[in-house]
């Protein structure tokens, strides 16, 4: 699309993304001399009742969000050049562009992402399931404001899929066990990619960077959640197990909620650095996703719709680390163990010693 091109009352200014599905073009809304992202359907799908079904759907769903962390729709139509949608700009890199400049720090991480995991928070609770949670679809602005973007892969709860069996809608870095295998897709899906984009951060590496796509569906469905104390010796190991619950086999024992997901490696970060001063652990308020604890709804589970087949977290239990005490904090039962250790070492040597002997005495 050339600059200067006006589609519907916005005038193209320059490209900011091209996709197979669709254009992105910095435009003014020329009525309000407003600067949007202008998002343009590309010409080869318009006419395709599906896609235009789910673009449309897409600033619907979108309009209907009003979250400080999810880009703004203004308005969604028809032109002469196709469907459009009309959205907040935002002024900022993409997180992946973050990654890919540099290793985040751990505490900017957090920060980040405790502000996605409110708006996935809100869109749950609406009724909604994002499906397509990557680093590419999350924002920053200024002042490390994030914003999570791209609803075109939206699904209530209620709806059917979209897709035939064996299909999956998704992005396959970040994709769910359940997605691949044609299981019902619920929040926890978005819960294990957010899990996987966390990962990513503090790593600058994909969960499963295998050679073929077909190698990374099967570790997401197979392999063990991959451990980031194994890549990053600085990070504490904690966050192995905040990540192994967030990118659960089981959609049951991953958090109920992102913004406890995000939570719970605030905790781990902050527990290690306590370590490290000597101070109490504590977790600072920014943080942690709501400047404070998480709040969940009542019962614990997203509450808005009756037909949410939602179900409880439950908690992965992993064994605590083997550490060796010290003389001091040994137990009575301790030392009789070892005393016990010592006692058959001493008989072991001794019927050696008598054998060596009979043996040369036969000789």
């Amino acid at each position: 699309m050339k600059e200067g091109t006006i589609i519907s009352g916005y005038r193209v200014d320059g490209v900011l993304a091209a996709g197979n599905m669709a254009e992105v073009y910095e435009a003014t809304q020329l009525s309000l001399n407003r600067v949007v992202a202008l998002k343009l359907l590309a010409p080869n799908l318009s006419d395709d009742p599906a896609f235009r079904a789910r673009f449309k759907r897409e600033g619907q769903v979108q309009a209907g969000l009003d979250h400080d962390h999810i880009v703004t729709v203004y308005e969604a139509g028809q032109s002469e050049y196709g469907l459009f949608l009309a959205m907040q700009l935002i002024a900022g890199p993409t997180l992946k562009q973050l990654i890919t400049d540099h290793t985040l720090d751990p505490r900017r991480t957090v920060r980040l992402l405790s502000q996605v995991a409110r708006a996935l928070d809100a869109a749950h609770q609406s009724g909604l399931i994002h499906r397509d949670i990557k680093p590419q679809n999350i924002l920053i602005g200024p002042g490390d404001h994030a914003y999570l973007a791209d609803f075109g892969l939206i699904k209530t709860r209620d709806e059917a899929r979209l897709t035939g069996t064996g299909q999956f809608i998704g992005t396959i870095d970040y994709v769910a066990p359940e997605q691949i295998q044609g299981e019902p897709v619920t929040p926890a899906c978005d819960h294990y990619a957010l899990a996987a984009v966390l990962y990513e951060c503090l790593t600058s590496e994909v969960p499963f960077p295998t050679p073929s796509e077909a190698a990374t569906l099967h570790a997401h469905v197979i392999a063990p959640p991959p451990r980031v104390s194994e890549r990053r010796a600085d990070l504490p190991s904690a966050l192995d197990t905040v990540i192994a619950r967030g990118m659960a086999k089981d959609p049951r024992a991953r958090p109920a909620l992102a913004a406890e997901l995000i939570q719970s490696a605030a905790r781990a970060l902050s527990t290690s650095a306590s370590k490290r001063s000597g101070a109490s652990p504590s977790v600072r308020e920014d943080d942690s996703p709501e400047g404070g604890a998480v709040r969940h709804p009542a019962g614990g589970r997203l509450a808005p719709h009756a037909d949410s087949p939602t179900a409880p977290s439950r908690l992965l239990q992993t064994d605590p680390p083997a550490q060796v005490a010290s003389p001091a904090a040994r137990t009575p039962g301790g030392r009789r163990r070892a005393r016990g250790v010592v006692l058959v070492a001493a008989l072991m040597l001794v019927a050696f010693v008598a054998g060596l002997v009979i043996g040369l005495l036969l000789h």
